[in-house]
């Protein structure tokens, strides 16, 4: 498949991880190609290995209001500081510093915050995806509990009675209406396409997770 430049728009938060992901996908979505181009005035020109370069569109993460302005929203902020005050956030502190103590000595860190305890679930997750366990000596037990607390810090930070409309509001209307002018024919664009950090898609699989917290 050869790439028309109007048929693609790429757009990625100003993230190594994420420009990388949207890249790998790029490079498997447009395989390489034999584009040799002969021009007189300097030889043969070649894209490295023959692959098919889209540009990726980024905006600095401070200037970025559709893929990560959410995160300066003063409202969600207020949001998040009642609930780890909340006393149902309390309890279940207290109810995981065991879980969580286990988890600090396997992994030799320091304290584990259950506000951000998703960044070990996809830690440890990782590595097991990868089969790079060796060095983390977690039993079965231990991580179906640490799958279930993940999911219940995500989703009750992510609700929809927490968030609203806040987080994938922007992005959202940015989808719609990429629809919109190519259904009136007002675009060329044949794929607009997003590539998100991954808080964002700690927001989102906290959605699918809703059933186990009602």
């Amino acid at each position: 498949m050869c790439i028309l430049p109007q048929d693609i728009y790429v757009r990625s938060s100003d993230y190594s991880r994420t420009l990388n992901s949207a890249l790998s996908f790029l490079l498997g979505l447009y395989p390489p190609r034999n584009q040799t181009l002969n021009v007189s005035y300097a030889g043969v020109f070649r894209a490295p290995y023959n692959i098919q370069q889209v540009p990726i569109h980024t905006v600095a993460t401070e200037d970025d209001q559709v893929l990560r302005g959410w995160l300066a929203c003063p409202e969600l902020h207020k949001r998040l500081a009642e609930f780890y005050k909340s006393s149902e956030f309390q309890k279940k502190e207290s109810e995981s510093a065991e879980l969580r103590k286990q988890l600090e000595d396997i992994m030799g860190i320091g304290k584990i915050e259950l506000k951000d305890f998703y960044n070990v679930y996809d830690y440890i997750h990782l590595h097991r995806l990868y089969n790079h366990t060796y060095n983390l000596n977690i039993t079965e037990e231990q991580w179906t509990k640490l799958v279930y607390l993940a999911d219940w810090v995500e989703y009750n930070k992510y609700s929809k009675e927490m968030i609203g409309d806040i987080g994938g509001g922007l992005l959202a209307n940015e989808i719609a209406s990429s629809f919109s002018k190519v259904v009136a024919k007002q675009s060329k664009t044949k794929l607009p396409a997003t590539t998100l950090p991954p808080l964002s898609k700690r927001m989102f699989s906290s959605v699918f997770s809703c059933s186990w917290f009602k």
